[in-house]
């Protein structure tokens, strides 16, 4: 009962710190992150965590067929629902290349942002959620939140917390889940209008968004 509260308590205390800078400090990366990224590792310190207790092996890529059906699944969505909205993104070779730049550039931080959500909080909420059901829907919704009040990445990361969580506690593995996260961002930055999703803005910066050349999706 205690090592229970007292991951409840650490968990509520990295998300309120995550909040706390997205919200109030104002950017997802500042001189800030270090406070709870220093938490987390002292968190698996603690905990004598290991690469392959975390999931940080290469492994989890011959497992993963059913993870690339359900974001393929959630892509095609999101193209036709772009197409629908604002045509199709691949009618030049000049957009399809920015898709590949954008992907591209998403790849790293898709990897972290596995590596917190997973090796973190997963791991935190299914020492505490009495099953793996209410671990995934505990993390699912955690997710979520964290990416309010953007509506697009609410939902999308509903979804996204949903697959993420039921892969990882099958596989043990983020790489694969690093790949997906990262194409399914890619599209859905470059099919839906930047009106809908403000840049991938979350927290305060939702709200203070302003469209920038720099926010465009050609190369």
């Amino acid at each position: 009962m205690r090592a229970r509260l007292i991951a409840v308590c650490e968990t509520i205390l990295i998300l309120a710190l995550i909040l706390a800078q997205l919200w109030f400090v104002g950017k997802a990366v500042t001189f800030f992150t270090l406070i709870p990224a220093t938490a987390i590792i002292i968190s698996w310190v603690a905990r004598k965590e290991t690469l392959h207790s975390l999931g940080l092996m290469c492994a989890g890529f011959s497992g993963s067929g059913w993870l690339w059906k359900f974001a393929g699944g959630a892509i095609a969505l999101i193209l036709l629902i772009g197409a629908f909205v604002q045509g199709p993104i691949f009618s030049s070779l000049h957009a399809a290349g920015g898709l590949i730049l954008r992907f591209l550039s998403y790849i790293v931080p898709a990897f972290l942002q596995q590596v917190v959500f997973n090796l973190y909080f997963v791991n935190r909420i299914d020492s505490f959620a009495g099953g793996s059901r209410r671990t995934v829907a505990v993390s699912a919704f955690t997710f979520a939140f964290v990416h309010l009040p953007n509506p697009v990445l609410t939902v999308l990361t509903l979804f996204g917390g949903w697959l993420s969580s039921s892969f990882y506690l099958r596989q043990r593995s983020v790489y694969p889940l690093a790949l997906a996260h990262a194409a399914l961002a890619a599209v859905t930055y470059c099919a839906l209008p930047h009106a809908w999703h403000h840049g991938f803005r979350v927290g305060m910066q939702y709200y203070l968004y302003a469209p920038s050349p720099l926010d465009s999706c050609a190369p």
